[in-house]
């Protein structure tokens, strides 16, 4: 499908390609690509990760991942066989293409898992999508885990220093980043370029709509919580989304902050877009700012949308999350069959 005919844009069509690997046949590396895994005279390989140089000392057989985003990466690279579980499994579901790959990863432990526990699956890799994991308190420190023989590789899409400027092209470092470790840079590259014409499609969809006005809202303890920079907003501006909030508004260095139901009714955006990890918080949230909110033009138009927390996490989930998005905002310039003429 030629970009001149995404005008009306399905899914459909393109997500058949990404879910190849999921189904543990990768785009075609018969003759070029080894088996996952790195040559062993590539290693060790020392990676620079948020600032701090991780070194790996062999292809990592043992890999247990911290976050949903993580695990939906290896998946889609063709690689599950390597992970020896995934935590922190509260936080979100992968996209609908890779859930059957990603369910059949073992599920160590629902929410963050003690240090015993961590250590108790003998993993040669660890895999979250942030640095705060590791405080010596919650988990010990990246430091800690490396003079024992364990690197930590964090996502680059959330690193502490650059979170809020991260944009979705960024994303696929770390796609680019696993490909070199477990030995598959074509597959990964391969995925980037499908990933990219995904997001390319559906920004020529949107170009002639007017952007939507929206905010990212979120509820936590009863206190309304708004989201903004980074991928939280370079997703939805992708998708055809104006966000109210920018960075300025927030404290330097975050992308989050708590906010009055009062300022966000000033505000009075088209569109409320909240991200949710699971049913009980996506009914709370929602009943939250039909509640607080309900004087929004958003509220009163019936235009209040979730989105799975992980479209905000980097990896392959952001990119498919701008069509995610995109069809929540502009539903009209998408269609579930073949293109309309």
């Amino acid at each position: 499908m030629t970009r001149s005919r995404r005008a009306r844009l399905s899914v459909g069509a393109l997500l058949p390609l990404l879910a190849l690997s999921a189904c543990g046949s990768a785009p075609d590396t018969d003759a070029e690509e080894p088996a996952a895994g790195a040559a062993a005279s590539a290693f060790p390989m020392t990676f620079d990760s948020c600032g701090t140089d991780v070194t790996v000392p062999a292809a990592p057989e043992r890999v247990l991942s911290f976050y949903p985003t993580m695990t939906e990466m290896m998946v889609a690279l063709g690689l599950e066989d390597r992970l020896v579980g995934q935590v922190n499994t509260q936080y979100g579901t992968p996209s609908e293409q890779y859930a059957d790959a990603y369910d059949a990863v073992r599920v160590v432990a629902e929410g963050e898992p003690s240090a015993e526990t961590v250590i108790g699956e003998r993993p040669d890799l660890l895999l979250a999508e942030q640095e705060w994991r590791f405080d010596g308190k919650r988990l010990p420190t990246r430091a800690s885990y490396a003079e024992d023989g364990l690197p930590v590789l964090v996502s680059e899409s959330l690193c502490a220093d650059t979170k809020t400027e991260t944009t979705v092209p960024d994303t696929y470092e770390d796609l680019e980043r696993l490909g070199r470790l477990f030995g598959v840079e074509e597959r990964a590259a391969d995925l980037v370029a499908e990933l990219e014409d995904v997001v390319a499609g559906v920004q020529e969809a949107v170009a002639g709509e007017e952007p939507a006005s929206l905010a990212i809202l979120s509820v936590y303890e009863s206190t309304l919580y708004v989201q903004a920079g980074g991928l939280y907003t370079d997703v939805v501006e992708r998708a055809g989304g104006r966000n109210l909030i920018t960075s300025a508004d927030l404290p330097a260095g975050e992308y989050y902050a708590a906010w009055s139901p009062e300022k966000i009714v000033r505000l009075n955006p088209d569109v409320i877009v909240f991200p949710y990890n699971d049913e009980q918080v996506r009914e709370t949230a929602l009943a939250y700012i039909e509640d607080r909110l309900g004087t929004t033009d958003a509220v009163r138009g019936g235009r209040v949308v979730g989105v799975p927390e992980p479209v905000f996490g980097g990896g392959v989930r952001s990119s498919l999350g701008v069509e995610e998005v995109a069809r929540l905002l502009h539903p009209e310039m998408f269609t579930d069959g073949e293109e309309q003429e």
